[in-house]
């Protein structure tokens, strides 16, 4: 009799289907084993995604610590350059702080000059307030 799906027997898992054998690229999104190994949509997919790890969920990941997938897996972002994922106030998006003692940009330093460096002027008006300036 014959089955359309014998992959065991002779290695092509849709006999039917041309595009569907051993020795074809595994694709996303299609819901079909393209390369006959038992699985769908896989991590070995041809057009499957780098997800970075994103465990303070500031939508940028560290990039050691990656997965391979179709789909984004919870927890993971397509952006990488987080350099303290367990601080959402910090990823390279942010400015730098002076009054935190960590780098807050992931710029490879701490305070950098012209951020958030005030001036303080003093009292014109009498009034025992300083003027700030940014």
């Amino acid at each position: 009799p014959f089955e359309p799906y014998d992959a065991v027997a002779g290695g092509d898992c849709a006999d039917l289907d041309g595009a569907v054998h051993p020795d074809a690229d595994e694709v996303c999104f299609d819901e079909m084993d393209n390369d006959c190994d038992g699985l769908t949509d896989d991590s070995t997919s041809s057009d499957a995604s780098v997800w970075y790890q994103d465990s303070d969920g500031d939508d940028y990941g560290v990039e050691a610590l990656t997965e391979t997938a179709c789909a984004q897996p919870e927890g993971y972002t397509d952006t990488t350059g987080d350099c303290d994922d367990t601080r959402d106030s910090v990823n390279p998006d942010r400015r730098e702080s002076c009054f935190t003692a960590f780098d807050d940009n992931c710029d490879g330093s701490d305070n950098d000059p012209g951020d958030d460096q005030l001036v303080v002027l003093p009292c014109r008006s009498l009034d025992g307030v300083g003027e700030l300036l940014q």
